[in-house]
């Protein structure tokens, strides 16, 4: 498509798609002539993504930060959240940088210790991402994890079955991905993986929510459980 359509479906001036080209934020469009260019999927796709971070107030640093963090794989939603925490002076300092962590030092920020991580990275529970050190993402995932695990009795071992389970369910995913995609020019196939993902995403929301909503009306909430409908000055009959 023209740079016109692009505009139109952004609701983007040239001049801020060119900026944002200028500023690396895009992948280069095919060019046919040095004045013109044809775009792509991708692009609308990424600039509405852009507009929206904007609209919520991210610096231009920010929104980078949350397109390198997606690029890795990351979802837009938590990769906004974590970069807003950052801009709203919410996270640590430690997060607040752009540095790498290692085992031991993402034990040391974190809280969890040197051996709890490498038990919890070789169960699967924290994972790096591909032929990388740890990020400020998986800081943010371990601190919570110190945090939980302070709060509940759990093992690594029960926190791997979930992970396995989510490992299971990624992988049937990305197998109906490929089956899907296979057929597709690499735009339409990146359209169509941004779309799953967003589907995936608020399917397991659903079934999560569905889900526990049947377990606790199944089985009660366990110690101290309180019925629903019941206040909490309200006597059990």
């Amino acid at each position: 498509m023209r740079m016109r359509e692009v505009s139109r479906r952004t609701n983007l001036s040239s001049s801020s798609i060119h900026f944002y080209l200028r500023q690396g934020l895009l992948p280069p469009p095919e060019k046919l002539t040095p004045n013109s260019a044809l775009y792509s999927e991708v692009h609308v796709q990424r600039l509405l993504l852009i507009r929206r971070l904007r609209g919520q107030g991210l610096p231009l640093a920010a929104v980078r930060r949350v397109l390198e963090l997606v690029d890795q794989g990351v979802e837009p939603s938590v990769a906004a959240a974590l970069q807003r925490a950052v801009v709203a002076g919410l996270a640590p300092a430690a997060m607040r940088s752009e540095e790498s962590y290692d085992a031991a030092a993402l034990a040391s920020a974190s809280g969890l210790g040197v051996e709890l991580v490498e038990r919890l990275v070789d169960a699967g529970v924290l994972v790096a991402p591909p032929g990388a050190s740890f990020d400020l993402i998986d800081l943010s995932i371990a601190r919570s994890l110190a945090e939980f695990l302070k709060r509940v009795p759990a093992t690594v071992e029960d926190l791997a079955a979930i992970a396995g389970h989510l490992r299971d369910a990624s992988a049937k995913e990305m197998e109906l991905r490929n089956r899907a995609a296979q057929e597709l020019e690499a735009p339409a196939a990146a359209a169509l993986s941004g779309r799953l993902q967003e589907w995936a995403n608020l399917w397991h929301a659903y079934l999560f929510s569905r889900l526990r909503q049947q377990e606790i009306a199944v089985h009660g909430l366990g110690v101290g459980e309180q019925r629903v409908g019941q206040g909490p000055d309200q006597e059990k009959s």
